[in-house]
């Protein structure tokens, strides 16, 4: 999107191309599955069929994406599955109606997201839902949506504490909010803030404080019966998850890839930290680098 420009479009790779490099990538390396980094994977039917037979004839290898739900269609997903499509990211965002249209500017229903879900699940696809924990969320609020991701059962949720982007619509209402000052958004544009995208933000000391405990809640949904989390929610009994750090996500994580073979995200995570943890180096040799900066100019994509 080229908003200085005044244009609107979006530059996408022809299937064949993409299906060309990832028979280079299978070729020389090997992979177990294959990873698509794109927010909007699955955005245009016509593409997405194309690549489902195309993926599915020529690599065949189990597959993992991300992608928001008013793209889903069942004929579509149901061919992608059929080619390897194993693990959805889905980018929930907020179960909060208001919050979600006024603040992010999402127009997907609450009864989209139940309705996907239970989609996906029953083609076997393993459903992680993003949730961003926000300061808009009163502790009513934050359990209701609890009480609603329990009874939709994504396989995985992952909490994400909100980040503030220069330039947004989020901003201007964090300002009205009082969440934030003009200094600080300042800072933003100078690049001077300590907290990023790969460090968190500082909401989760200070923002979010008074729904930490419904946070860890949320984190245990996929785990516990929906008869137990209402009665955690209805009689207040979640804060008993008060000394609970939300590092809990880590364990869970790794139980949750150990018994679900589909969760091939949490397998990686797990590698990622056991060779962080045996302090083991990577093995990645010269030679391998060489042939990605050689793949990289076959395409001649400038490294």
């Amino acid at each position: 999107y080229y908003r200085d420009e005044g244009t609107n479009f979006m530059r996408r790779r022809s299937v064949d191309d993409v299906i060309q490099e990832l028979h280079l990538a299978v070729e020389r390396y090997k992979p177990g599955n294959i990873h698509f980094c794109d927010d909007t994977f699955i955005y245009n039917k016509k593409y997405m069929a194309e690549f489902a037979e195309k993926y599915a004839a020529e690599i065949g290898l189990p597959y993992f994406c991300s992608s928001t739900p008013h793209f889903f269609d069942l004929d579509i997903m149901s061919k992608l599955t059929k080619g390897g499509l194993t693990y959805l990211q889905v980018g929930i965002q907020t179960l909060n109606p208001d919050t979600r249209q006024r603040i992010f500017g999402r127009p997907e229903t609450n009864e989209n997201f139940a309705k996907y879900v239970a989609m996906l699940k029953n083609l076997g696809v393993h459903v992680q839902l993003d949730h961003i924990v926000n300061p808009w969320d009163s502790i009513d609020s934050f359990k209701q949506q609890i009480d609603l991701y329990s009874r939709i059962r994504p396989d995985w949720i992952s909490a994400f504490y909100l980040m503030y982007y220069p330039d947004t619509q989020v901003i201007d209402s964090a300002l009205r909010g009082g969440f934030v000052t003009e200094a600080e958004v300042e800072d933003m544009y100078n690049g001077k803030l300590k907290d990023n995208y790969f460090r968190g933000s500082s909401m989760e000391r200070k923002d979010i404080s008074k729904i930490k405990e419904l946070a860890v809640l949320l984190l245990l949904v996929p785990w516990i019966p929906r008869v137990a989390i209402r009665l955690l929610l209805h009689k207040n009994l979640f804060k008993i998850l008060k000394p609970i750090p939300k590092t809990i996500s880590f364990p869970l994580r790794f139980l949750n890839a150990l018994l679900n073979k589909s969760d091939i995200i949490g397998r990686m995570h797990v590698k990622s930290l056991l060779r962080k943890f045996l302090w083991t180096k990577s093995n990645v040799s010269q030679q391998q680098l060489d042939e990605i900066k050689g793949i990289a100019r076959f395409k001649n994509i400038t490294t």
